[in-house]
């Protein structure tokens, strides 16, 4: 779960921004995602200045690269946060051009509606992954964070509860240029 910081300072960081933020009514939003309310910032964790949560996200970014034997490289980022109220789901979708996309739970019951992951298509998947199924499901575990590809489709379910879950969700794309210059090695 968390390094930098403890999940307890996290939500306390979160809680706060969502104070001084003005919140929109998803009657703007499409039908595939019926979220009570969301912040429309091209990057909430700068704008509300989210300092803490940024070296966090830094941080799992940092694992989750050197796990796929990525070195971080200059990135950009967006970031939103969202809650989801009795009835609000996230219909299946994906986060485009995005390399990873990502959320941390900083309020949730874990039965307030799970994350699912569907099964990729044949361009994605090997033999060792046919057995998981056409669905992945996760219960969201307070002060989680998860990372994973953006070109993967995912969504949330209802939540049936009278709990909100409180979420910050990110994508990141990474500079392609840096990552070339990376690869010819100094000089080049």
């Amino acid at each position: 779960m968390s390094r930098a910081s403890d999940p307890a300072s996290l939500a306390q960081e979160l809680e706060q921004a969502q104070n001084r933020i003005t919140w929109a009514d998803s009657g703007e939003l499409d039908d595939q995602h019926p979220i009570t309310t969301v912040t429309y910032f091209d990057d909430v964790i700068a704008s509300a200045q989210l300092d803490l949560f940024a070296a966090e996200l830094e941080y799992h970014l940092a694992e989750y690269c050197r796990e796929l034997d990525f070195t971080v490289i200059a990135h950009d980022r967006a970031s939103w946060l969202a809650e989801y109220n009795r009835n609000d789901f996230s219909a299946s979708h994906d986060h485009g051009t995005a390399d990873i996309a990502g959320v941390y739970y900083y309020q949730t019951t874990g039965d307030d509606g799970n994350i699912y992951f569907e099964r990729p298509g044949q361009e994605h998947t090997s033999l060792a992954f046919t057995d998981l199924g056409d669905r992945f499901e996760m219960r969201p575990v307070e002060g989680m964070i998860l990372l994973f590809p953006g070109w993967l489709r995912h969504g949330v379910t209802k939540n049936t509860t009278d709990d909100t879950r409180k979420v910050i969700s990110f994508n990141i794309w990474f500079d392609r240029t840096a990552w070339i210059k990376q690869q010819l090695g100094p000089g080049k």
